[in-house]
C-alpha cells in the first residue's frame, strides 16, 4: 500500500508505515493506492496542480520499476 501526504509545501510518496507519524505533524492523506506508480501518478497531478515540491523514496521506485520489469518477462538492469 502506497500513501500519497500532503503538507503545506510538500507531496509525498511513500510505502513506508512510518511515514504514518506525519499525520501527527499536521500532514494530510491525500490518498492510498496499491501500486507505487498510481500512487505517484496522483502525486505529480497534485503537485502540478498546486506548484507543490514533489518527494519520493528512491528505492521504493526502483523497486516498482523492477517488478514491473519482471511482470513483463524483462531483465532488470
Amino acid at each position: 500500500m502506497f500513501k500519497v501526504l500532503r503538507n503545506r509545501d510538500r507531496v509525498l510518496v511513500t510505502g513506508r508505515g512510518e511515514d504514518a507519524a506525519l499525520l501527527q505533524l499536521g500532514w494530510t492523506l491525500v490518498g492510498a493506492f496499491d501500486d507505487w506508480t498510481s500512487a505517484y501518478k496522483a502525486a505529480v497531478k497534485l503537485a502540478e496542480r498546486e506548484d507543490l515540491i514533489l518527494e519520493w523514496y528512491l528505492e521504493e521506485e526502483l523497486a516498482a520499476a523492477k517488478a514491473t520489469l519482471k511482470a513483463i518477462g524483462g531483465e532488470p538492469v
